[in-house]
């Protein structure tokens, strides 16, 4: 897709007919994002997750699929998802944090480094997010992406703000979990940080201790916005 000439921009709901153009912007936002790359075996996973992922959100009363389009071309230039929570409806895993030797040693006999860094990860946020969140109403940021060639023009900050002003108007806290890219952009809209997750990617590449394709550590931010 060619850079748009234009930064003028619609927000409108997404619907599955958007399904593929939402899939294609994920792919290339996060094409250069090492924890991306290390999530799924190949692109034909990824692409069956994403597919998955949207099929459920776009089909549920609580999920918000919101896409930002250029007025100019049609095309869509970023998007956001989130969900709607009441009490304790984000608790599906209990307990403390896993670590990383203890997930391996749950997935050894699969040899999917892929799906055990998802573990590791999954298990760390849901301890945060319990501490931080039980008995609140919140709104929960899943997912942001905003194509690489529309980024810099504020397509970004303007998805986040359009759910933070409804969660201001509802008095609600929004609650996420930041990937380095999108963190100033959270940090701009009011969010602050208040744990964070390290991960040394090389436990989970191949090679990557022997120090190929340049992995290395990548911290994921836990970050919480309070209504205005």
């Amino acid at each position: 897709m060619r850079r748009p000439s234009s930064t003028t921009i619609s927000l409108l709901p997404a619907s599955e007919d958007d399904i593929p153009s939402l899939i294609r912007v994920h792919m290339a936002g996060f094409a250069y994002d090492n924890s991306a790359r290390l999530m799924f075996k190949n692109d034909d996973e990824y692409e069956r997750m994403l597919l998955d992922m949207l099929k459920e959100q776009l089909s549920s009363p609580i999920y918000a699929v919101t896409k930002a389009i250029s007025e100019d071309t049609g095309d869509t230039l970023g998007w956001l998802g989130c969900r709607f929570l009441g009490k304790d409806e984000h608790l599906e895993s209990q307990g403390a944090v896993a670590g990383i030797a203890e997930v391996k040693n749950e997935t050894k006999d699969q040899k999917d480094d892929a799906r055990t860094l998802r573990l590791v990860l999954k298990k760390d946020s849901v301890r945060v997010q319990k501490e931080w969140m039980a008995n609140r109403k919140y709104i929960h940021f899943n997912t942001l992406v905003v194509d690489p060639t529309a980024q810099g023009h504020g397509v970004g900050t303007a998805l986040v703000r359009w759910i933070t002003d409804k969660a201001d108007e509802l008095g609600i806290y929004c609650w996420l979990q930041s990937s380095q890219a999108a963190h100033g952009i959270y940090l701009k809209a009011g969010f602050k940080d208040v744990g964070s997750f390290e991960v040394d990617l090389r436990e989970f590449a191949r090679g990557g201790k022997e120090g190929k394709w340049g992995w290395g550590m990548y911290e994921f931010r836990y970050m919480l916005r309070l209504p205005a």
